[in-house]
């Protein structure tokens, strides 16, 4: 069997139904408004008179939603399946198709801030020892130079596409459906964020006149580059009901790079405006292995099924229709990057961020303890003035596993010739393991580097939690 496809998609730019948004001109420095009216009725009176605001006209940027419109979403698919042996217990089966990501509102609701309401931000800095900002007056002036952070998009920001390609062998035997696969996805020119007016690490201090444009403080731009790649081998069993019997246990083993870890539509905010191959580095969210198993039990108890099935004694009604079910999780731990704060060694205005690594800094399984997951001493903060960035790669150090067990039981309860009433007693983290959360990986705080002080989110694996519940069906 075989089956070829061909979708397209007209990605309309974001708009603002009364015009009211802006956008970053890179080649003035200033910013671009979609025509005249709004220039005149919107533009906040205190914004800085020193950074110029134009007309999309005037600056040769697209009227509507002041970029332009990407109609270039051709997305071919394909897939096709084989029985090689003519039979229907055997079958393999493969496909390539590209999808296209549909850009959000999110990724354009900073261009409705800016101009249009005053958010000034000042960096404080102390100079022979005595600060800059002190009270009474711990603020520089209103529309001072330097004080105005932005997020604006690329002019030809376009819609990221994902290659993904899979081959899948199945067999039936014994009752079951074996199953091996091969998963694999290529995701080119994601979005990410970087500071345009991040001036270049150096040995001389910071101040704002080494920005390109020093009318602002920070000028996000959110553009088109990154990319992944994951790769992944996946096992699964599969039993469908037979004798009141279902279940499926499946294995991953998968491993993505890229250069950009996902935190939102609009991407993440590299470190290194000048440098974004330094992101590069496992998935933040990804787990290297992950085994998920489920059953459901029917137990053969009661009417219709294998004992006591045409008794009407009270201790069949007691005994039968009762059905017991249980899902259990075990994965490797997430990923995390080690961090320092209080320092900028870049002398960039970047307080903060990955330290240097000068060993691996995780330790053996089983030297980990909720005190000290992993070694800090592997890890240094980068010398005052030293210029640049620290050299630690992003998720070098692994954190806690995940073992779950949930479990329910029911019991059904047939009144008249339709109804029946079932009651359930479900248990998450049925066997209270602690599931624990990461470690703080701060090593600017040494009091508490390392140590775990929280288990995991609910939606991840939470304490044990009993819930009775009653169904009525009719």
């Amino acid at each position: 069997t075989l089956n070829l496809g061909l979708r397209y998609e007209w990605m309309n730019p974001f708009a603002d139904r009364y015009d009211r948004m802006f956008n970053f001109d890179p080649a003035t420095g200033g910013l671009v408004v979609p025509n005249s009216a709004v220039l005149q009725r919107d533009i906040s009176p205190i914004f800085p008179a020193s950074i110029k605001i134009a007309t999309a006209q005037d600056a040769g940027f697209p009227s509507r939603g002041l970029r332009t419109a990407d109609g270039n979403n051709f997305a071919p698919r394909f897939g096709a399946a084989w029985r090689p042996f003519g039979n229907a217990q055997s079958v393999l089966r493969g496909g390539f198709g590209v999808y296209h990501t549909p850009l959000s509102s999110t990724v354009f609701e900073y261009l409705t801030q800016g101009p249009f309401r005053s958010n000034e931000t000042f960096t404080n800095r102390i100079s022979n020892g005595v600060p800059l900002f002190q009270f009474p007056e711990p603020f520089l002036g209103v529309g001072s130079l330097g004080s105005q952070d932005i997020t604006a998009v690329q002019r030809d920001l376009f819609n990221p596409y994902t290659m993904q390609w899979n081959f899948t062998a199945e067999r039936e035997c014994l009752s079951m459906v074996c199953r091996a696969s091969y998963i694999g996805t290529r995701s080119v020119n994601l979005l990410y964020r970087r500071n345009v007016n991040q001036p270049v690490a150096g040995a001389i201090p910071f101040s704002n006149d080494r920005r390109p444009y020093p009318q602002y403080r920070n000028v996000v731009m959110v553009s088109n580059g990154t990319s992944s790649m994951y790769h992944s081998w996946q096992v699964e069993v599969e039993r469908k009901f037979a004798k009141g019997l279902s279940y499926q246990v499946g294995w991953t083993w998968a491993k993505q790079l890229a250069d950009g870890n996902d935190t939102g539509d609009e991407g993440a905010v590299i470190e290194n405006a000048f440098n974004r191959r330094t992101e590069r580095g496992d998935d933040l969210y990804l787990r290297r292995h992950r085994v998920v198993a489920n059953f459901t039990w029917d137990l053969p108890v009661g009417r219709g099924r294998r004992w006591l099935s045409g008794a009407k004694t009270i201790p069949a009604h007691i005994l039968g229709g009762w059905q017991l079910a249980g899902i259990a999780l075990f994965q490797t731990g997430q990923l995390f990057n080690p961090t320092f704060t209080g320092r900028d060694p870049s002398n960039t205005n970047t307080v903060g961020g990955r330290p240097d690594r000068i060993a691996d800094g995780n330790l053996p399984s089983g030297q980990r303890a909720i005190d000290r997951w992993f070694d800090a001493t592997a890890f240094a903060v980068p010398a005052v003035n030293a210029g640049r960035f620290g050299n630690s790669g992003v998720q070098v150090l692994e954190g806690p596993a995940t073992t779950n067990f949930d479990f329910s039981l029911a019991k059904v309860l047939r009144f008249r010739e339709r109804g029946k009433v079932q009651l359930i007693l479900s248990a998450t983290d049925a066997l209270n393991h602690p599931n624990f959360a990461l470690p703080n990986a701060n090593i600017s705080a040494p009091n508490t580097v390392g140590r775990i002080t929280k288990t995991q989110a609910r939606e991840e694996a939470a304490a044990r939690t009993l819930m009775l519940g009653t169904r009525i069906e009719f």
